[in-house]
This record gives C-alpha cells, sequence and structure tokens, in this order.
C-alpha cells in the first residue's frame, strides 16, 4: 500500500468520528464508539497488531478514562450539584446581582469571571448556559449576553474541569504530566494575559475600554499569574478555579480602588464572600492532597498493573493520593456544612449521574480509538504525513485542534483524538512535542466558541432560537482570529533553538 494511502486509512477513524458528530444526526457517544470499533479492526487487520494487544490498548484508555478522569470529573460534578440543590449555588449568583451597574463590567464579572469559575468545577455546557442565563436576568440584551459568554468561556477551558483536558493529553501523548501541565501553564498565561481586555473592546468598543481597561487588565493578569503560580506550586487541578476566583478579586480590588472612598462596609463584603465557601474548602482539600508530606503518605495506597503485550505501559490507580478523593472530601464536606438531607444528596447524585452518563461514555470511547492508534503505529502514519508540513506545522498544529474542538464540542475531546498525533508529528520534525502539544491545547480550548453543540446552548440559554447561525459567525470569527495568534505565537518559539 502507498504510503499516502496508508496515512489516509489510518486518519479514518478519527476522520469518522467528526463527520458523525458535525452531521448532527448522530449522537457523540454513538459516533466515538464507531471511531473506537473502526480503529480496532484497522489496527489489527491492517497493522496486524495481535487481538490481546488491541484489546489491551482500548482497555487501558477505557482504564484511564474511568480513573483518575471519571472520578475527578464525577466528584466536581457533585460537588456543584451539592450546592445547587442546598440553595448555596443561588445565593452565589445573587451575590453577584448588585455588583455593577455598567453593562459591561456585569459582562466582565459574569461573563468572564464567574464563567471561568463554573468551568474549572462543572465544565461541559455549565459556563455558557448558566452565564448567559444569569446576565439575560440582570438586563443584558440576549444575544449579546450568549455571544460574549461563548467566546468569553472558550479561554478558561485549557485547565477546566479540574485540569482534566491536560490530563488527557498528557495520557494520550505519553508525555509527562508535570513538566508538559508547566508548560501548558505557561502558554496559557502568556497568551490569554490580554483576553479579557480584547473582549472589553471586542463587545463594548473603545468607550467601553477606555473606562474598563484597568478592570480588563487587572482581570487577565490575575488569571494568568495564579493559574501559573497553582500549576508550578500547588496542583494542576484547582489552577483554573485560582484563576478565575484571582481574576474576581482583582476585578472588585480595582473597583475598590477607583470607588475613591466609598468602600462598602464589612457585613456587605461577608454577604457577597460568604456564599463562595464551598469552592474554598475544595481549593483547601486540594491543596492539602498536594503538601509533598501528605502525598507521600497516601501514595502508599497505590497499585500498578503492568499491560501484557504493550511494553512500557503500566496502569497506575492512585486510590487515595487522587486528586478525585481530595475533591469527594470535600463534596462531603459541603454536605455536612450545608446540612443536605438525604433527598438532597440522592438528588445531586442523580443529577451528577444524569449529566456524565454519555458525555463519558464519548470520552472512554475515544480514549480507548487514540490508544489503539498508539499502540497499532497508525497515529505514525498519520504523523509522518502531517509532517510534509514542515515548518508551517507548529502554526496549523493549534489550528487542527481547534478545528477538532469546534467539531467535537469539547476541547478534552479534541486532546483525546489528536494529541498523540501531535507529539509525534513534532518529535518527527525535531520539535519539542511537549511545547506542540501546549499550544495545540490553547488552541482546542478556543475551538468551542465555533462548535454547534455550545452555540446551539448559548442560544437555548438566551432565549433566541433561530439566531444559532448568527451566533456561530460571531464564534468562528473570534476563534479563528485567537486561533492564529497561537499559531503565530507557536512559531515564535519553535524558532528558538532547543
Amino acid at each position: 500500500m502507498a504510503p499516502w494511502a496508508r496515512s489516509l486509512l489510518a486518519a479514518a477513524p478519527v476522520a469518522v468520528v467528526f463527520a458523525l458528530i458535525g452531521s448532527r444526526r448522530v449522537a457523540a457517544w454513538i459516533a466515538a464508539v464507531a471511531g473506537a470499533l473502526m480503529a480496532l479492526a484497522l489496527a489489527v487487520t491492517v497493522w496486524e497488531l495481535p487481538w490481546p494487544a488491541a484489546l489491551t490498548a482500548a482497555g487501558y484508555g477505557i482504564a484511564t478514562g474511568i480513573f483518575p478522569i471519571l472520578y475527578v470529573i464525577f466528584g466536581s460534578l457533585l460537588l456543584y450539584h451539592l450546592t445547587a440543590v442546598t440553595g448555596w449555588a443561588g445565593q452565589l449568583r445573587d451575590s453577584l446581582v448588585n455588583v455593577a451597574r455598567d453593562r459591561h463590567l456585569l459582562l466582565l464579572i459574569v461573563g468572564f469571571g464567574f464563567a471561568a469559575f463554573l468551568d474549572s468545577t462543572a465544565g461541559f455546557l455549565t459556563p455558557v448556559t448558566v452565564a448567559t442565563v444569569l446576565l439575560t436576568g440582570l438586563g443584558v440584551p440576549p444575544f449579546e449576553a450568549a455571544a460574549y459568554t461563548l467566546v468569553a468561556a472558550s479561554m478558561p477551558p485549557v485547565f477546566g474541569g479540574m485540569g482534566i483536558p491536560v490530563l488527557v493529553a498528557a495520557d494520550v501523548a505519553r508525555v509527562p504530566l508535570e513538566p508538559f501541565a508547566r508548560v501548558q501553564a505557561a502558554v496559557a498565561a502568556v497568551v490569554f494575559a490580554g483576553f479579557p481586555t480584547y473582549l472589553t473592546l471586542a463587545f463594548g468598543g473603545r468607550g467601553a475600554l477606555r473606562r474598563l481597561w484597568p478592570e480588563s487588565l487587572a482581570a487577565g493578569l490575575a488569571y494568568s499569574a495564579a493559574l501559573w503560580w497553582t500549576v508550578t506550586r500547588v496542583s494542576l487541578y484547582p489552577a483554573a478555579m485560582a484563576g478565575s476566583l484571582a481574576a474576581l478579586l482583582a476585578i472588585g480590588a480595582v473597583q475598590l480602588l477607583r470607588s475613591r472612598g466609598r468602600r462598602p462596609g464589612g457585613l456587605v463584603l461577608w454577604r457577597a464572600a460568604a456564599p463562595w465557601w464551598p469552592y474554598w474548602v475544595l481549593m483547601g482539600a486540594v491543596t492539602v492532597w498536594s503538601v509533598p508530606v501528605v502525598s507521600r503518605v497516601l501514595g502508599r495506597f497505590t497499585f500498578a498493573v503492568p499491560l501484557a503485550g504493550l511494553p512500557g505501559l503500566t496502569w497506575r490507580a492512585e486510590i487515595v493520593a487522587s486528586p478525585g478523593t481530595a475533591i469527594l472530601a470535600a463534596s462531603m464536606g459541603v454536605a455536612l456544612g450545608s446540612r443536605a438531607t438525604r433527598p438532597q444528596i440522592r438528588q445531586a447524585l442523580r443529577l451528577t449521574t444524569t449529566q456524565v452518563r454519555y458525555p463519558m461514555v464519548t470520552m472512554l470511547s475515544m480514549l480507548a480509538l487514540a490508544q489503539v492508534m498508539s499502540a497499532s503505529g497508525m497515529t505514525r502514519s498519520v504523523g509522518q504525513s502531517l509532517a510534509g508540513a514542515g515548518a508551517a506545522f507548529p502554526f496549523l498544529g493549534p489550528l487542527l485542534s481547534w478545528l477538532g474542538a469546534a467539531i467535537a464540542g469539547s476541547n478534552t475531546a479534541s486532546n483525546a483524538l489528536l494529541g498523540r498525533l501531535q507529539a509525534v508529528t513534532a518529535s518527527q520534525l525535531g520539535l519539542d512535542p511537549i511545547t506542540a502539544l501546549s499550544f495545540a491545547g490553547a488552541g482546542a480550548a478556543l475551538g468551542k466558541m465555533a462548535s454547534p453543540q455550545v452555540v446551539a446552548a448559548a442560544a437555548a440559554a438566551g432565549g433566541i432560537a433561530g439566531s444559532e447561525g448568527r451566533l456561530l459567525r460571531v464564534g468562528i470569527r473570534h476563534g479563528l482570529l485567537w486561533a492564529a495568534v497561537v499559531g503565530a505565537a507557536a512559531m515564535l518559539v519553535a524558532r528558538v533553538p532547543r
């Protein structure tokens, strides 16, 4: 078989997944299962991977998807739903109602800061839908609220959902997690530091920028600094949460400095801060779990399973040391602190299970697909063709991941399907695979604003059904611009000698 035909055939499972999802006639989980089965068939028949090894690779992808990925996601969503059923989530939203009278300041606080916070904990479509509903309830025109949130909520997912996209990318690409997380944090911190300022200019014009440039600049710098510090000094898992809280605090601090003595009283500040206590508990638990002495002690309760037929691969289960355990401990603390009743706890569990079931089938199937392609050599075949892009690949890599997330509706899914491909292609070109993967992760996050699934959720939340096409054009315009910025930054970094 000709090399070009072999590369096209190797790419077929990924292309099938994207085509089925893009058709909007097939559920994402069905498309992912179909792609995984196709990858298995090709790996065995064309790439001659033995059946036991192929099934082991698929099982490894599913196992890593269940633990630690599903473990972390389930705990995060459970905590979010506990705050919802006990009323604390409503109080948290109410604490933002009287924060600002300036519409564009409201957009910055809710559409960027609060949406980023929601993405750090609940993820999925929660940030776009909740922030859009809240903004329209505060008097922001529905289309403006939906469009702003659609764009603004597409930057935080780089480390969103307690760092799951980073965890998935490192696992699929088979790169060390901690060095990759640090580089990913550096890329996100530098590239996106000016993102809130851009949002204020893009959606409010020069007038809004003149009024709000201190708040916008402070939000971006605070988010970047807190993200970087948390990843490098604490843990990657609460990094997005720390960044979003730092951004909200920075906006508040600038407002206090500009209030010229009209400072709110202690009671007002307490009422605004009190509803956030469940998430301070969460941050505290994850931070304690990340302390070296604690993590070493908890790490004793770990078992490893070498994978027969796949040398060098081992599935590790850090039962107690996992951040998922810290999140579950925080969830139990929140349930006790909020005096949740048994019916409320059951409701939170039911809501969590309902929300996670189909997305996790999608994710587990995509991880199985990626591991089968990697074990069989299919990823290497595609990478050899992409390496033909030569010096242009650093620019095209983030755009490829952007397109993957736009089609799949998830940067985590894009990382799962394309992460190994990005790393292998970079290695074949003599580039640093961790750096290439980091820029690809930034591009994937931006792809969410151009995803039809996310656009439909934003339109539904804003009550503007029928405006999806207009919203999609907004997302594509801003998304492609920022993906090009990420690609240009990747090109500059690629020129630096290793």
